[in-house]
Parts: structure tokens; sequence; C-alpha cells
């Protein structure tokens, strides 16, 4: 019995994501927007498994247990089996709750320009402030703040909106579900309620 598999990894934008990983830790995940394929998988710190397909098993036993022993974690793939922070990505989500849930529009609200963002919970700072990058000062509207990628702008968009809806917004993204491929110990990305203050 035979049959097909067809993959949709493209080798040139898997190059490209090695390439521009070069030996920081992390990974790239490419996407068809058109049909969610996915285009490039790839995490660093990776390893060199032809080491372990080799029929001197005491040698791939050596291998395996190096491998293992390495505080990176070179064997587990951190596109889809660590939980890693998104980062400016997660503006993207935040832009859109604030468009469905808060009214956000291209021309309203303004947000201020400020270096950075203080989190309030009954008029009282709650943590460390959100600086902006490179303690830049940022604001405006919608398309000024995506293009700046302001972090103080952000924080306050998340913060009018509130936790309800910020939460809402990134499980329309598929946090908190588990990821659809069919790969082991893929790990469920998370949004916890749990952590999110009454503002």
């Amino acid at each position: 019995v035979t049959g097909d598999v067809t993959l949709s990894v493209r080798s040139d934008v898997q190059q490209v994501a090695a390439d521009a990983l070069e030996g920081q830790a992390g990974s790239v995940v490419a996407l068809d927007p058109r049909n969610g394929e996915i285009l490039a998988m790839y995490s660093n710190p990776t390893y060199d498994p032809n080491a372990l397909a080799t029929h001197d098993f005491d040698a791939a036993e050596a291998t395996s247990d190096l491998l293992n022993a390495d505080p990176e974690r070179p064997t587990r793939s951190r596109a889809f089996q660590e939980r890693e922070f998104p980062g400016s990505t997660f503006k993207i989500v935040t832009a859109t709750g604030g468009i469905e849930r808060d009214g956000v529009t291209p021309d309203s609200p303004e947000y201020p320009v400020s270096e950075s963002f203080q989190v309030q919970v009954n008029g009282q700072p709650v943590g460390a402030p959100i600086p902006n990058f490179g303690g830049s000062s940022c604001g405006g509207t919608l398309f000024a703040i995506l293009e700046e990628s302001c972090n103080a702008a952000f924080a306050q968009m998340g913060v009018d909106m509130g936790g309800d809806n910020l939460q809402a917004a990134a499980e329309g993204f598929g946090f908190n579900q588990d990821v659809p491929i069919d790969l082991p110990d893929a790990a469920q990305s998370v949004f916890p309620d749990s952590i999110i203050p009454e503002l």
C-alpha cells in the first residue's frame, strides 16, 4: 500500500527563516494566509539528526544523552513544543480587539505621545512602566502606532478595552486552543485570565 505525501514547507522559505535567526534562540513560522499552509517552521537552537540515524547504537545513545542534557533543549521545537512570548506580533491581536470590541477606528482615539505606560489599579501604579523600544516617544492614531510599534499606546488600548475583551480577541486568533497541526507534543498557546487585573 502506497500513498502520496504533499509538503507545504518550502526549502527556500525555510532557509530564509534559518538565516534570519542565525545563532539566536527562537523560532520562525511562516503561513500562507489564504489557506493556513505552513511554508516554514524553523527552531533554533537546532541539531543534526544524522548522528542519531546510525546502526552504532552506542554512538546514537551517547548523542541522544548529550542532546537531552543540553539546557537549551535543541531537540524540542520552539515553534510548536514550547511557549514563547509573542512580542510585538500581539499588537495585531490588540488592534483587532480594539476595532471589534472597543470602537477603535483609523481616526480615533488618538493616543498621547509618551515614552511608557504605567498600569494602574484603583489609582495606584502596578508593576514597572511598560516602555517603548529604546526609550523612544510615540503615540497617535491606529495606523501611526502600528507603524511605530508603540508599546505605550497598545498597552493603553488593551487597558481601555478590558481584560475580557482582550482575552476574547486573543482566543479569536487561536489562544487557549489546541494547535491545529498533527505534530507531537504541540503546546497550547495560553492567554490566562488569572493574570488580568480588574482595571
